[in-house]
C-alpha cells in the first residue's frame, strides 16, 4: 500500500511528500507511528514548496513529539516559510511566536 506513494515522491511530489508526513505522524495506511519520520518527510515537503507542511513541521518542532525535541527557533523559520509559500497558518504562528516573545 505504501509503496504507490513512496514512488510519487521519486517523481518529487510535494503533495505525496506532505502524505507521508501525515502518515508517519497518525501511524496510519501502512505506515508506523514515526514522528522523526513525520518530521523529515514534512520538511521534505516544505523545501519542495508545500506551504502546510512547513506549517506542520513548525507545529512539531514547537511542540516536540516522540523522538522530536522542541526547537522554537526552527518552529518559527517553518512557519515563516509556511508563511511565505502562501500559508494563512504559517502567518498566524509566526505573529503569535513575536506576541509571546519567542
Amino acid at each position: 500500500r505504501t509503496r504507490p506513494l513512496l514512488a510519487a515522491t521519486d517523481g518529487g511530489s510535494p503533495d505525496a511528500m506532505a502524505l507521508i508526513g501525515q502518515c508517519h505522524f497518525q501511524g496510519e495506511d501502512g505506515f508506523d507511528m514515526d514522528h522523526s519520520g513525520a518530521l523529515e518527510w514534512w520538511v521534505k515537503a516544505a523545501d519542495a514548496g508545500h506551504a502546510e507542511s512547513a506549517v506542520s513541521a513548525g507545529a512539531l518542532l514547537y511542540n516536540g513529539g516522540d523522538g522530536v525535541k522542541v526547537d522554537r527557533k526552527r518552529a518559527f523559520e517553518y512557519y515563516q516559510m509556511g508563511g511565505e509559500l502562501g500559508s494563512i497558518d504559517g502567518w498566524r504562528n509566526v505573529a503569535a511566536c513575536y506576541a509571546t516573545g519567542e
